[in-house]
């Protein structure tokens, strides 16, 4: 006669005869009182897992309906929790002047790269002789918003 595999009921009864037989001092602690449950004795004792609230809210969101997720979603954007992001440091002034910091850290950036304006243009997108950020960076012009906007995108690459 062959043998069937037979599962097992995980039950509290179950854990508790566990942690009875494997780890006698935390089932001291649940009999004491000073752990509330046997899931939570069982969990320390390492026998369960309990998901943390990462899993829960991923679990919770394959779970919900669209109508639910766009709901959710417009709590979230309309409340602000979690979603309050650091300002964007300032890059350059209204009439496209780097400002002193974004000049200092885009220095810096070219000592630590070994870089050059033309090849930071590059990086963005430009030509390499472009020299617009090069005349920037020693205050003679101001930039075009087309390439602030992509500074700004290199500069946070960077870690401005």
């Amino acid at each position: 006669m062959s043998k069937l595999a037979v599962s097992k009921k995980r039950d509290a009864a179950y854990y508790e005869d566990r942690l009875k037989k494997s780890h006698p001092a935390i089932y001291a602690d649940l009999r004491s009182g000073r752990i509330k449950s046997v899931r939570q004795a069982a969990a320390q004792a390492g026998l369960i897992h309990l998901p943390d609230r990462l899993a829960a809210l991923k679990r919770d969101w394959k779970r919900s309906s669209p109508k639910q997720r766009a709901e959710f979603l417009n709590w979230v954007k309309s409340s602000g929790i979690g979603l309050k992001s650091k300002p964007h440091p300032i890059l350059a002034d209204p009439s496209g002047r780097l400002t002193p910091s974004a000049v200092t850290f885009i220095h810096a950036s070219m000592k630590k790269g070994k870089l050059t304006p033309g090849k930071i243009m590059k990086q963005m997108g430009y030509n390499n002789h472009d020299y617009r950020l090069a005349q920037a960076l020693k205050g003679q012009t101001a930039l075009p918003s087309d390439v602030i906007t992509a500074l700004r995108a290199w500069m946070a690459k960077q870690g401005f």
